[in-house]
Order: C-alpha cells, then sequence, then structure tokens
C-alpha cells in the first residue's frame, strides 16, 4: 500500500461520514480498511451533488457534472465502468499517473475479456 497521508485520510474520512459507510469504529479507521482491502483501483467510486469521485489514499479524482440520474457502477477484476448519461465509460490511468480521468468505454476489450 502506498503512504496515506493524513490529509487524505481526513478528506476521505468525512466523505465515508457524508455517506454513512463504516466499517465499525471510527471514519478514519473505516478508511484506513477501505484503502487496505484492495478495492478496484484502489479506490472507490462516489458523487457530491453532480460531480462524480473517485477516492484513492493517494488522491481524489473529480468529474466535473458527469453524475446522472441513470448513473452505475459495474467492474471486472481489471476495469471499472461507469454507466452515465446513458453512454458507458470506463474510470482509466490519467496522465499524471495518479489522477483518474473518464474514457468512452473500450467496447471491444470488454467483449473479448468477459
Amino acid at each position: 500500500m502506498a503512504k496515506t497521508d493524513a490529509e487524505d485520510l481526513v478528506a476521505v474520512s468525512n466523505y465515508l461520514k457524508l455517506i454513512g459507510w463504516s466499517q465499525g469504529g471510527d471514519e478514519e479507521s473505516s478508511a484506513r480498511a477501505l484503502f487496505r482491502a484492495g478495492n478496484w483501483g484502489r479506490g472507490m467510486i462516489g458523487h457530491l451533488g453532480n460531480d462524480v469521485i473517485f477516492l484513492q489514499p493517494e488522491v481524489i479524482s473529480r468529474f466535473p457534472n458527469m453524475a446522472s440520474p441513470d448513473m452505475f457502477m459495474a467492474a471486472s477484476s481489471e476495469r471499472i465502468y461507469l454507466y452515465i448519461y446513458s453512454k458507458f465509460h470506463e474510470v482509466a490511468e490519467g496522465e499524471a499517473g495518479l489522477q483518474k480521468k473518464l474514457v468512452e468505454m473500450d467496447k471491444q476489450y470488454f467483449e473479448q475479456n468477459p
């Protein structure tokens, strides 16, 4: 696991408190448990208002105005998919290495790797 800064734990703890997710105990221990669990992409998807967010120990990626009423998430062992505004997207590596980006779903990859 990469080093998690105290500020990141506070941000994630606040988000977990906001959405009411807890592993028992306080929100900071829940945040630590989340990152140890090795979730897809070492993070989790959520939304704040109209923004989709991807929480990771190192960074929070924010996708402005991408949350839609029909939004849902699906995942394979390799990739995370979001259905937003009647289109499939996937969470992909960003140019900076840590920050994620949303790209159109690679349908060919999905069909060949069930």
